[in-house]
């Protein structure tokens, strides 16, 4: 692998096959490090779903990827159950804003039914990634705890979880297992990735 960059390893570890968590704090540069690899994915295999306010950037990569814009849980399980079996053979999909329609539901049902929902979107999405031999890769934000959103429903169906954030210039990549133990580690430089990226600036 001499010579090969770390932003290079690290898509190789998002193209390969599986379903992979990426989350990490606000502003760690989540959506712009996954688009700049959406960016390099052939047309035709590239999907992008994003779900609260991240149906902004489904708008603008509307012309160079297949995307799709989620404001709610309806629209939600419509999508995971109308949309997505429709998935393209090895197809790569990047579901940015994962439990965004899921945490409003707190506030009128109790955590045990929420996280029920979160393992129904979890469960649906490796699905596809066994009957289409897909990469799928769920970008979401980090608790007060340090680990995803919706962490328990996600631990026993992802094959790697990826930790980001931001350190100086540079952005800090964590791999890790089911336990979030820490199994590889890179730096990849933040003009890199923005370079890589049609978008402009962290998010």
């Amino acid at each position: 692998m001499g010579g090969e960059s770390s932003l290079a390893r690290l898509f190789r570890v998002l193209r390969g096959k599986g379903l992979k968590v990426l989350y990490g704090p606000p502003l760690s540069c989540k959506t712009s490090l996954a688009i700049s690899f959406l960016r390099h994915v052939p047309p035709g295999y590239r999907v992008y779903v994003g779900l609260g306010k991240h149906c902004s950037v489904a708008r603008m990569l509307s012309g160079s990827a297949s995307s799709k814009c989620i404001l709610d849980f309806r629209d939600e399980v419509r999508f995971l159950a109308e949309e997505l079996p429709g998935l393209q053979e090895g197809a790569f999909l990047l579901y940015d804003g994962f439990g965004a329609t899921l945490l409003p539901l707190r506030s009128v049902l109790k955590e045990s039914a929420v996280a029920r929902a979160a393992l129904f979107v979890a469960s649906s999405l490796k699905m596809m990634v066994r009957m289409r031999a897909a990469s799928i890769v769920i970008v979401t934000t980090e608790t007060a705890r340090g680990r995803p959103i919706m962490y328990r429903s996600l631990r026993d169906l992802t094959d790697v979880f990826i930790h980001v954030r931001r350190v100086g210039d540079a952005v800090s990549v964590s791999l890790r297992d089911a336990n979030l133990a820490e199994i590889g580690v890179m730096t990849i430089p933040l003009e890199e990735i923005l370079t890589r990226c049609s978008l402009l600036g962290p998010r």
